[in-house]
Parts: C-alpha cells; structure tokens; sequence
C-alpha cells in the first residue's frame, strides 16, 4: 500500500553551545499508508514530539526529507507552505497552551481556522488527510480517555484520516493503532503491527516499557512487582556510535557499546517486523 506521508532519514537537531549538539531525532524513516494509524510510544525525552513537529513541518529539518502523497515537503515551511498544507495537515498538541488562545472565544478560535485556510487551533476542522496526535489523552481521566479514542476511531472511519499517536500508555496505543513504533533518543528501535510488538516485543527496551505499562486489573496491578530500566541514560549530545540503550540494557553484549545497530526485518518477526538490535539475527 502507498504511503501518504513518509519520512525518509528525518533528521532535527538542535544546536545548545559551542561544538555541543541535541540530537533530538537521528534518521529516523518510517512510512504512513492512507487510512492507517501508527503509534509512537517511548519514555519522555525519546524525541516522539519534536518527530512529530518536524514531520508537519513546525520545525526545520536538519537532515532527510517528509513525502506527502508523493511529494517532497520543504526543508523549511514559509507562509504560503503552511497555508498550502494546513488542510491537509495538521497537529493535536499535547499543551493546550498552544492550541488554545486564552485572548479569543471558542467560536472565534474555530472560525479562525475556517476563516485562513489553516492554523494551530483547528486540527480536524478542515477535515485534513493526516494528523499527528501528540499525547491528546495523557492528562484526561480514564474513561474521558475512552471517549476520545472512540471519537478517534469514528473520524477515521467518516473522514478517512491518517494519524500518527504518540502516547505514553502502551495498552491505549495498541488500541488505536495498526501498527506501533518505539523510539529511543531519537532513534527508532522497533516497529511493528500493535499486537506484535505489545505481545512479542523484540527489544530489550520494548520488553521493560510493556512489562511496567499498568495491568488493567487492580488486584493484579497492587501485587505485580514494580519494573524499573536501570543505569545511566546515555547522552543526546553529541552521540557516540552504538546502540543508545547499551547503558541501561540487561542484555547488553560488548557489541553494542561499539556497533550502532540498525533498524532491520528479523529472522522470527512479524510480518513488516524491524528491530534495531544485536540478539536478533537479519531475515533473509
């Protein structure tokens, strides 16, 4: 199936002092086909939210190239850029600060998008093609957060959208989406369908994030055992080469302090399965 917006080698990095650089996102490739919905999960800090912002265009690329529907986006959006796509493309932010103008009434804020083409506010309003959730359920009580999902699945249907969700609950993502992503400072680790990667998760990050995602039942949730991911987080600045879990991992091999692995098909995965470790063998 085509894609409807694909990045190829995103790269955004961020320049904090002399000869010191964030790398924020680090060639990160990952295609959307029309009508699907791909989760994006990891720790706070792994870059989910600025892949999302330079996906749609909020930040300048520092490296590799975003495809919409066949075509290349640009390096750096002007004006007309974001009055071009604003209806095709949009974001849900994950601050409510900044989708929502204390200054201006509801209506007004609705209209504007109307009203321009486009803006910040209005992310399903001009009906776009594509939308990047960022974390829209995160700070809601549960069954608000059922409702909005549900909500979610019901545009897909009547809309057709294509969404990218980034999340921290690993059980909602798997929901929403068909298929699922982690990211690791930056970079991603394994992609997979959601029951692939929640059920079979390959690398050792994966395992530890679903492993402490909270057990629906409460009386299995106050007696599991809490799980924690030891040692040191490496640092995004100025990334050595190997693999970015090596400090925290508890399968880690002599390999992986050396070697950056790379994000590949598997020889036991899932159908579409890559996982971006050493243990795991390429498919041939």
């Amino acid at each position: 199936m085509a894609a409807l917006i694909e990045a190829r080698e995103l790269t955004k990095h961020f320049t904090i002092g002399r000869h010191q650089t964030v790398h924020a996102v680090d060639a990160v490739s990952l295609a959307i086909a029309e009508r699907e919905v791909v989760g994006l999960v990891g720790e706070s800090g792994s870059g989910k939210s600025t892949f999302g912002r330079t996906l749609v265009g909020l930040y300048e690329k520092t490296g590799g190239e975003v495809l919409f529907a066949g075509e290349r986006l640009p390096a750096k959006y002007a004006s007309a850029d974001f009055r071009r796509f604003a209806s095709q493309i949009q974001m849900i932010f994950q601050d409510p600060y900044s989708s929502l103008n204390p200054r201006m009434t509801v209506g007004e804020i609705i209209g504007e998008g109307l009203r321009i083409g486009g803006g910040d506010a209005d992310a399903l309003i001009m009906q776009p093609k594509f939308v990047v959730c960022d974390e829209p359920i995160s700070a809601l009580d549960v069954s608000v957060q059922a409702q909005i999902v549900r909500l979610l699945g019901e545009l897909k249907s009547s809309l057709g959208l294509t969404m990218l969700f980034i999340a921290h609950d690993l059980s909602m993502v798997r929901y929403v989406s068909d298929r699922m992503a982690v990211m690791y400072l930056g970079s991603l680790v394994e992609i997979g369908t959601a029951d692939d990667v929640y059920f079979r998760p390959k690398h050792p990050y994966t395992e530890i994030l679903v492993a402490s995602n909270p057990q629906a039942d409460p009386r299995t949730e106050r007696t599991r055992k809490p799980v924690a991911i030891k040692g040191e987080i490496a640092s995004p600045i100025n990334v050595r080469a190997g693999c970015r879990f090596a400090s925290r991992c508890p399968k880690v091999m002599d390999v992986c302090r050396s070697v950056t692995p790379e994000l590949r098909p598997v020889a036991d995965g899932g159908a579409g399965s890559r996982v971006a470790c050493h243990l795991f063998p390429a498919a041939k």
